[in-house]
Parts: C-alpha cells; sequence; structure tokens
C-alpha cells in the first residue's frame, strides 16, 4: 500500500467535491465523469481498489462529453455507492500501517527486492503486430504477466517502423495484415528478422494446414488459430526464447554486417584483458556510432539503413589489420579491438576510418538519390590490471557520449574527458491534472537512474498548456513523457497530437496513461503516435520498471 498520507489527501479532495457540489444547484455529466475518472485512477494507485472499481462501474454509464444536467438530488442517489464506501475508508485510513510504504526497499517475505538496473530484459520484448485491439490487449496482459514487455501495433507500417526502433526479440504478427502488404515486401521483412535472428509467429481465425503451410514458407516459425490456446501458446514462446540464447551461443557472426556479434565480443575482450594482466600486452577499445541513424531509416527506408551499416563495417575493415576485431555492439553502435596500441595511434586510425567513411555515397534506390552519413566514437586504452573488460567499455562509452554532444561527426579520446561533462540528460516528464499520480511518480522516480551515463530529471505538469508552454524541449537531451489521457484545458490527444507535429520522434517516446480502457481510445492514441499505454490504476514499480525497459531499448 502507499503511503497513509496519499489516501488521506484524496479522501480530503472528495470530501471537498462533494461538499462544493452540495452547494450548487446543479452539476453537468461531464463534471461527474472526470471526478469518477480521477478517483479511479488515483485510488487504485494507492491502494484504495474498492474506491476505484466502484469509480470505474459508475464511469460506465457516464459520457466524458455529457452536456445532461444533474440537480443534488439525482447525483447524490447515483454515487451513493461511492459516498458509502467514503465513509468507510475514513473510518479505516487511520488503521493503515507506515511497513506498507509503497517506497519500502523489501519484496514480500522479507525478499531483498531486485533493482530495477539488475534486470535483464535482452531480448524479452514482443512486439505484437495486430489490428484488433481486443486481441492485442488480452494477450499484452497475458504475456506480460509472464514477464516479457509487451509492445503493439495496429498497422503493418507501424509494426515494421517498431521493429528497427526497439529491435524485439519475437514479432507476433496477424497473417492477413502480413500478407497485404505484398510478398516481396513481406520476403523482405522476414528476411531482416532472420538476420537479426527474430522468430515471427501469424495468427488468424482461419484454419487448416493450407495457412500452416503459408506461414512456413514465407520464413515464421508457426501459425496460431484465435482465440489463443495460452497455455500452449506460453509454453511454445518458452521454448522459442530458449532456443534463440542456445544459438546465440553457438553464432559468432552478425549476419547483416558481417562483424562479429556481441557474445563473441565479451569472449574476445575477457581473452585480451587475461592477456594484459599477465604478459602486459595492451589494447585499446574504440566504440562507434552512426550519426542521425534513425533519420536515414526514416528518410530513406531500413533497408537502405542495412546497407549503411554494412558499409561502415566495410570501411573499418579495410583499415585494420587481421588481429584487430570489429563487433557489432547493437543497432547502429560497434566496438572495435586495437591490439598493441595506444590511445594516440588508435586517435589516428579512427580519424581516417572517420574521413573515408564520410566520403562514402550510398544510394537510395527508391528515391533515386545518394547521401552520405558519418559516425561518433570514443576511445579508451587499458591503463590499470585492476580494470575489467566492463570498465573499459564503459570509459569507451563516456567518450563517445561526449563526441555525440559535442556535435557528432568526431572522435573523443577517454583521458581527455571532464567526467562532469559527460553525461547526457533524460527527462521524465509527467503530465496528468491528478496531483496524486504526479506526487506518486515524482517520488517513484526520484531514485530512478536508467543509465549509468546518463543524467535523470523529473518533471511535473498539472495540465498540458502548462507543459507545451514550459520551453521544455532541447533537441540534445531524451524523453520519456507519461502524458494523461483526459486532462482540463487540452486532452492528452491534442498534447500528443502537438508534440509529434511539432517535435521529432527520435529522441521522444510518449506513453499514455488512461483510466478509459475502451478500444476507441487506446486507437486514436497509437495513431496519433503514442509509442506505449498503461492503465490506471497502476503499481509505480511496475511502471518504473516499464519506462527503465523502454528507455534501454528505445533512447540508449
Amino acid at each position: 500500500m502507499f503511503r497513509k498520507k496519499y489516501a488521506n489527501m484524496l479522501i480530503e479532495q472528495m470530501d471537498m467535491v462533494i461538499q462544493k457540489w452540495s452547494g450548487q444547484p446543479e452539476i453537468t455529466e461531464k463534471e461527474i465523469y472526470a471526478f469518477l475518472h480521477r478517483i479511479k485512477g488515483t485510488a487504485g494507485t494507492i491502494g484504495l481498489e474498492d474506491l476505484s472499481r466502484i469509480s470505474g462501474s459508475l464511469l460506465e454509464s457516464l459520457s466524458a462529453e455529457g452536456v445532461k444536467l444533474w440537480q443534488p438530488e439525482e447525483w447524490a442517489f447515483y454515487l451513493s455507492p461511492l459516498i458509502d464506501q467514503l465513509i468507510m475508508e475514513k473510518g479505516l485510513i487511520a488503521e493503515w500501517q507506515e511497513e506498507n510504504d509503497l517506497f519500502a526497499r523489501k519484496a514480500p517475505s522479507g525478499r531483498q527486492q531486485t533493482s530495477i538496473s539488475d534486470t535483464d530484459t535482452d531480448g524479452r520484448i514482443i512486439l505484437i503486430i495486430d489490428s484488433s485491439l481486443e486481441f492485442s490487449s488480452k494477450l499484452k496482459e497475458e504475456l506480460e504477466n509472464e514477464g516479457y514487455v509487451v509492445l503493439i501495433a495496429i498497422a503493418m507500417d507501424k509494426g515494421v517502423e517498431m521493429f528497427y526502433r526497439t529491435r524485439p526479440g519475437f514479432v507476433i504478427c496477424d497473417f492477413r495484415m502480413a500478407f497485404d502488404m505484398g510478398e516481396e515486401s513481406l520476403l523482405s521483412f522476414v528476411s531482416v528478422l532472420r538476420m537479426n535472428m527474430t522468430p515471427i509467429v501469424f495468427t488468424g481465425f482461419d484454419s487448416g494446414v493450407q495457412y500452416e503451410i503459408e506461414s512456413y514458407e514465407i520464413g515464421a516459425s508457426g501459425y496460431f488459430v484465435k482465440p489463443l490456446d495460452m497455455k500452449l501458446f506460453k509454453v511454445y514462446m518458452r521454448n522459442r526464447f530458449t532456443w534463440q540464447k542456445d544459438i546465440e551461443r553457438i553464432t559468432t557472426i552478425d549476419e547483416l554486417t558481417g562483424a562479429l556479434n556481441r557474445k563473441h565480443m565479451n569472449r574476445t575482450l575477457d581473452q585480451q584483458m587475461d592477456s594484459y594482466k599477465r604478459e602486459g600486452r595492451t589494447f585499446t577499445l574504440v566504440m562507434l556510432d552512426v550519426d542521425h541513424f534513425k533519420s536515414v531509416n526514416d528518410t530513406y527506408g531500413h533497408l537502405t539503413g542495412d546497407q549503411v551499416l554494412k558499409g561502415l563495417v566495410s570501411v573499418c575493415t579495410s583499415l585494420t589489420r587481421e588481429q584487430d576485431k570489429i563487433f557489432r555492439f547493437g543497432g547502429e553502435e560497434f566496438v572495435i579491438s586495437l591490439s598493441e596500441t595506444g590511445e594516440a595511434e588508435a586517435f589516428r586510425l579512427v580519424e581516417q576510418m572517420r574521413e573515408a567513411f564520410a566520403a562514402e555515397v550510398f544510394t537510395a534506390e527508391e528515391q533515386g538519390v545518394e547521401f552520405q552519413c558519418t559516425f561518433s566514437a570514443g576511445i579508451a586504452a587499458t591503463e590499470s590490471p585492476d580494470e575489467s573488460k566492463d570498465d573499459l567499455l564503459e570509459k569507451a562509452d563516456q567518450a563517445l557520449y561526449k563526441s555525440k554532444a559535442c556535435g557528432r561527426n568526431q572522435v573523443t579520446l577517454h583521458n581527455q574527458l571532464e567526467q562532469q561533462n559527460n553525461l547526457r540528460t533524460l527527462h521524465l516528464v509527467i503530465v496528468d491534472d491528478d496531483e496524486f499520480v504526479r506526487t506518486i511518480l515524482e517520488k517513484g522516480f526520484s531514485t530512478w537512474k536508467s543509465h549509468e551515463y546518463m543524467e535523470v530529471q523529473v518533471h511535473a505538469y498539472a495540465d498540458g498548456e502548462e507543459f507545451l508552454n514550459s520551453g521544455w524541449y532541447s533537441p540534445k537531451d531524451q524523453y520519456i513523457i507519461l502524458l494523461d489521457g483526459m486532462m482540463p484545458k487540452l486532452d492528452g490527444i491534442e498534447v500528443l497530437t502537438k508534440i509529434r507535429d511539432d517535435y521529432p520522434d527520435k529522441n521522444i517516446v510518449v506513453s499514455m496513461l488512461s483510466a478509459r480502457s475502451d478500444e476507441h481510445n487506446i486507437v486514436q492514441a497509437l495513431e496519433k503516435g503514442a509509442d506505449d499505454y498503461l492503465f490506471k490504476p497502476f503499481n509505480v514499480l511496475e511502471v518504473i520498471a516499464r519506462m527503465d525497459r523502454l528507455a534501454q531499448r528505445m533512447l540508449l
């Protein structure tokens, strides 16, 4: 449960609203709806489940835009179940104990809670591509109960875009939607999935061997008939994720670029660190990141973006020796290990790579245009036998972020850094007219640190106008925005539309908060550019975990 003070504050504010209404000759249905909508989300979030449940039940008969006028005897009768529960809560509230504090750091039975930052989410993200929000939402709930993070796309093109943005470990796609995109496009998409070792399964209402055959022929891992047998499907998912881990252990090459993969990188760096500690054989790490790579994908298409990554590896390979190793670290980020090389020599080599890559000309076939790209880099050399490979990677990572923060298309040596100038900034923005939601989320996120080299700043706004007029945006920073769907002045959809119309998508993730779970509102939010949605009431620790996963996958 949450702190007693939050429940007391909510009870007091409910009392104030009811007393205010009692002195008015009539109120609108819209006012009642807004009141209940807020109570449903807030009460459930702070542990008053009965108040939340009753408010949700009363909401079902009302409209958010209702103009009907209610006299005191009408609304008092209608709200009587809620008022009775309010009186009961007043008597119970004093009995709550401080040990039920939301922010206590112990899990049930006294077990120490696992740190959010320690959670291994690699490959645990699942992407559902399906136009039926009812099906997607139910499947999302079932799979998230199994510990997966599930994202939803309600259109095929949005699904393809989300795959490239988030690189999920699994894709579940509606059969008809997939085949409607055309055989050539579907084959290309499945080919990229296979290169990334990402299984795809199709689902559909049609049964028959022919649908399974078509699915297997196109390269899918299976076909399941709706509604899904969840007991079977969950076992299937566990099996597939286990199989993927086995494949990763025996595979060393990144099929798309030809670079060595991250698993092989870890083994190689462990060996090099051992050689350094035993024999003094030094080496230097370089971390590269293609500048504005999302814009390349958005402008020219993801297949063209893949050609850019292949081009980068080709350039780096041509300038390195046989004993040097090039690894794909993830997405558009690469690591190069340079044996028996100091920072100064590495800097000269990487500058040659940077100039050679900047001179490469790529062609976007569909648009018939040529373009060029650049990369940013950070360099760190072994300095002490007490270092680990992770220490060295962190130093190269710091230097890379410094290059990006200073304008990109440059190389930075870690030894030139000042630690305080290294941090990127992630803004966690809460836009909600509910004081309780803002307070609880601010408190919950106050100690959150999404990434070791990213400073987290939390901001809260009471309405959309205040947020939009705050001068909140800086192009060099990253943003996660928790946006309430129903607010005075500008509602959440209007604020979302302005964000997507006026600001670039590449550094902004928007998650909608709502106590309304009807399909129309969710579809509208996703169509307007929301990346995710959360229903009130929510568990704050789960929200933090979810934002941490989205930040790691989408922003870093």
